[in-house]
C-alpha cells in the first residue's frame, strides 16, 4: 500500500476571493521563499495552481486547498502551517469548515480481501446487462476525539482509502484552531484502521 499524492491536502471551505491569490500576494505574504511555480490551466474556469515552500495552492470560490508536493507527515504538516498562517491575513473571509485528507492505494489486495467488497446485487446489475465500474462505502467515524470521513472504493482490482478529518468551523479563527497540528497522529490512526481493518501496511 502506498499513498497517493493527490489526496494528501488541507482544504479550507468558505467564500473566498480567488482575485487575492495572485502569485505576487503569495509570494509576499504565505510563501517564506519568492520563488515560486505557476501552472495555469488549460480548461476555462479551473484555477490557477501556484506552488511554493513544496506546497500547491489553488484558490476557487468555495475553496482553498493547500497540498504538499510529498505524501510525508511533515510536507502535510507544512501545508497545514500555512493554511493558519492563510487564515490570520484573511481573518474576516467567511468560513464554513477545514479539512485534512490522505489517501492511500492498494494495487494488489488478496482475494479475500476483494471479496470484502462484493455488492449483493452485482450479479443482478450483471443480469440486467449492467458493468459495475466502481464502488464505494463510506462511513463517518468519531475515533480519538476526530470526525473521520473514510471511504474505501474498489475500481478492478485497486482498493483506495481515503480519510477526511473534518471540523465544522463558523470563522477564520475557528478554523485556525481546528489545524492543530495532530497531522502526524491522524496519519497514525489512519494505519492503525488500514492494519486493522484490512491488514494492510505502508511499504518502506
Amino acid at each position: 500500500m502506498i499513498p497517493t499524492q493527490n489526496d494528501w491536502n488541507v482544504v479550507i471551505v468558505g467564500a473566498w476571493n480567488p482575485g487575492i491569490f495572485t502569485p505576487a500576494w503569495l509570494g509576499a505574504n504565505l510563501f517564506s521563499n519568492p520563488e515560486i511555480q505557476i501552472e495555469f490551466a488549460l480548461t476555462p474556469g479551473v484555477p490557477t495552481r501556484i506552488t511554493g515552500d513544496g506546497v500547491i495552492v489553488v484558490a476557487a470560490a468555495d475553496r482553498v486547498t493547500l497540498a504538499p508536493k510529498e505524501t510525508t507527515v511533515e510536507a502535510l504538516g507544512k501545508a497545514e502551517r500555512l493554511a493558519q498562517k492563510l487564515l490570520e491575513l484573511l481573518p474576516h473571509t467567511p468560513i464554513r469548515a477545514v479539512g485534512v485528507n490522505f489517501g492511500y492505494l492498494e494495487s494488489e489486495p488478496g482475494a479475500e480481501l476483494l471479496e470484502r467488497f462484493e455488492d449483493p446485487d452485482t450479479n443482478a446489475l450483471s443480469d440486467l446487462g449492467a458493468t459495475l465500474a466502481e464502488r464505494a462505502v463510506v462511513r463517518t467515524v468519531e475515533l480519538s476525539g476526530a470526525v473521520i470521513n473514510f471511504t474505501v472504493s474498489r475500481k478492478a482490482t485497486e482498493l483506495r482509502f481515503a480519510f477526511n478529518y473534518h471540523s465544522d468551523a463558523g470563522t477564520a479563527e475557528e478554523a485556525r484552531q481546528a489545524l492543530d497540528g495532530k497531522v502526524a497522529e491522524r496519519e497514525a490512526i489512519n494505519r492503525r484502521l488500514l492494519s486493522a481493518l484490512y491488514g494492510l501496511d505502508l511499504e518502506d
